[in-house]
């Protein structure tokens, strides 16, 4: 566990347990509920300066600044990696306080994340290409009465620039290399910016696949893109399934 974890699973317990033991040479001990940790006086240090913990004698104590530190910590620890993962010098990456994606993305308080960088990198390239093609405030690619992509009405060009139309043209081609259901997933959370739960209601999903179903669409947008956990080129032979025909998610405990 490297020392920045440490010291965000430290602060995550203290917030959960609101005071932890100061120690003669000055680190921060919490050993309660079976759960141990222990940061050195630097970080304690660091901290108090920030103003996360107040300190007495022997006792370290909860502020309420605390309260939001360790989500900023795992969105910045996130950003980094997304940063990192892009093949592309310089390519923005949108601000994961904005998006649906980052609680998914956040590091939690061992150091890992339910999304991988190269597949949150991918949901914020087909975010960029959904505001180019200027398909926030319509719903261009719908579903039918038998829950299959309506993606007929995506070449609909209504004016838009040559910009925008080569957007959604290769919306409507990364789309079509998706399962129906992971791709309403990626249009809702990605493109729409609606939150996984929202999606999940609107499909009569059952509870938790929402997340699922994001994570294999957004691996299979990697894919596509070149993106992966190493640099590598677009696939293009591969499986384009996932769920058969009229199948449908798990319940997922």
């Amino acid at each position: 566990m490297t020392s920045d974890t440490k010291v965000l699973r430290f602060v995550t317990l203290l917030l959960r347990f609101d005071e932890a033991g100061l120690e003669p040479d000055g680190s921060g001990l919490i050993r309660k509920a079976g759960n141990v940790c222990r940061i050195d006086p630097g970080a304690i240090r660091d901290l108090v300066a920030q103003g996360i913990v107040a300190r007495t004698d022997d006792r370290l104590l909860v502020r309420a600044e605390a309260r939001s530190w360790p989500r900023r910590k795992r969105l910045s620890a996130t950003r980094a990696k997304v940063a990192a993962a892009s093949v592309v010098p310089g390519a923005p990456i949108i601000n994961l306080d904005e998006s649906p994606m980052a609680r998914l993305a956040a590091l939690n308080e061992i150091g890992s994340a339910f999304l991988l960088p190269h597949q949150v990198l991918a949901g914020e390239r087909f975010r960029s290409l959904f505001e180019r093609a200027h398909l926030r405030q319509r719903v261009t690619m719908s579903y039918d009465a038998t829950g299959k992509v309506d993606r007929s009405t995506a070449q609909s060009t209504d004016g838009i620039s040559d910009m925008g139309l080569d957007a959604r043209n290769r919306i409507d081609a990364l789309v079509r290399g998706l399962p129906d259901d992971a791709a309403k997933a990626v249009m809702g959370v990605c493109g729409h910016l609606k939150g996984v739960q929202l999606v999940e209601r609107e499909n009569h999903w059952p509870r938790r696949s929402g997340k699922m179903l994001l994570r294999v669409g957004l691996d299979l947008l990697a894919g596509e893109m070149g993106l992966g956990p190493q640099a590598e080129g677009p696939r293009t032979n591969r499986s384009r399934t996932w769920l058969g025909d009229n199948a449908r998610p798990l319940e997922l405990s």
